[in-house]
Protein backbone atom coordinates (compact mmCIF):
# COMPACT_ATOMS: atom_id res chain seq x y z
CA UNK A 1 0.00 0.00 0.00
CA UNK A 2 1.08 3.20 -0.91
CA UNK A 3 0.91 6.04 1.71
CA UNK A 4 1.26 9.73 1.19
CA UNK A 5 4.24 11.37 3.38
CA UNK A 6 5.04 12.63 5.68
CA UNK A 7 1.59 12.12 7.37
CA UNK A 8 1.55 8.40 6.40
CA UNK A 9 -1.86 7.90 5.24
CA UNK A 10 -2.90 5.46 2.46
CA UNK A 11 -2.46 7.45 -0.75
CA UNK A 12 -5.70 8.12 -2.85
CA UNK A 13 -6.04 6.12 -6.21
CA UNK A 14 -6.39 8.11 -9.52
CA UNK A 15 -10.26 7.49 -9.68
CA UNK A 16 -12.44 6.37 -6.57
CA UNK A 17 -15.02 4.58 -6.85
CA UNK A 18 -18.56 5.10 -4.33
CA UNK A 19 -17.56 3.11 -1.86
CA UNK A 20 -13.99 4.28 -1.66
CA UNK A 21 -14.97 7.84 -1.47
CA UNK A 22 -18.18 7.44 0.74
CA UNK A 23 -15.56 5.19 3.32
CA UNK A 24 -12.71 8.08 2.98
CA UNK A 25 -15.23 10.62 3.83
CA UNK A 26 -16.71 8.14 6.14
CA UNK A 27 -20.29 9.02 4.46
CA UNK A 28 -22.56 6.31 2.94
CA UNK A 29 -22.77 5.69 -0.60
CA UNK A 30 -26.50 6.75 -1.25
CA UNK A 31 -25.07 10.45 0.08
CA UNK A 32 -22.81 10.74 -2.71
CA UNK A 33 -25.97 9.58 -4.71
CA UNK A 34 -28.09 12.56 -3.36
CA UNK A 35 -25.43 14.87 -4.08
CA UNK A 36 -25.11 13.74 -7.57
CA UNK A 37 -28.92 13.91 -8.19
CA UNK A 38 -28.85 17.56 -6.07
CA UNK A 39 -26.05 18.90 -8.09
CA UNK A 40 -23.83 18.90 -5.19
CA UNK A 41 -20.42 16.79 -4.58
CA UNK A 42 -16.71 17.08 -6.74
CA UNK A 43 -17.38 16.28 -9.97
CA UNK A 44 -17.90 12.75 -11.49
CA UNK A 45 -17.51 10.58 -14.54
CA UNK A 46 -19.78 7.83 -15.40
CA UNK A 47 -17.36 5.19 -17.52
CA UNK A 48 -19.09 1.47 -18.09
CA UNK A 49 -22.06 2.45 -15.28
CA UNK A 50 -19.80 2.97 -12.61
CA UNK A 51 -19.66 6.18 -11.05
CA UNK A 52 -15.80 7.18 -10.46
CA UNK A 53 -14.54 10.20 -8.59
CA UNK A 54 -11.02 11.87 -10.31
CA UNK A 55 -8.42 12.33 -7.36
CA UNK A 56 -7.68 15.72 -8.20
CA UNK A 57 -11.46 16.62 -8.02
CA UNK A 58 -12.54 15.13 -4.56
CA UNK A 59 -8.76 16.59 -3.58
CA UNK A 60 -10.16 19.99 -4.82
CA UNK A 61 -13.38 19.62 -3.20
CA UNK A 62 -11.93 18.77 0.03
CA UNK A 63 -9.50 22.50 -0.09
CA UNK A 64 -12.56 24.15 -1.04
CA UNK A 65 -14.05 23.03 2.13
CA UNK A 66 -11.40 23.47 4.49
CA UNK A 67 -12.35 25.72 7.37
CA UNK A 68 -9.71 27.23 9.71
CA UNK A 69 -10.78 27.03 12.64
CA UNK A 70 -13.84 29.82 14.58
CA UNK A 71 -17.26 28.91 14.69
CA UNK A 72 -19.14 25.75 12.54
Amino acid sequence: MEFDTPNKIPALPDRLTEKELARHWRITPRTLQRWREDGHGPPWLKIGGRVLYPRPDVLAFEAERKTEGGTA
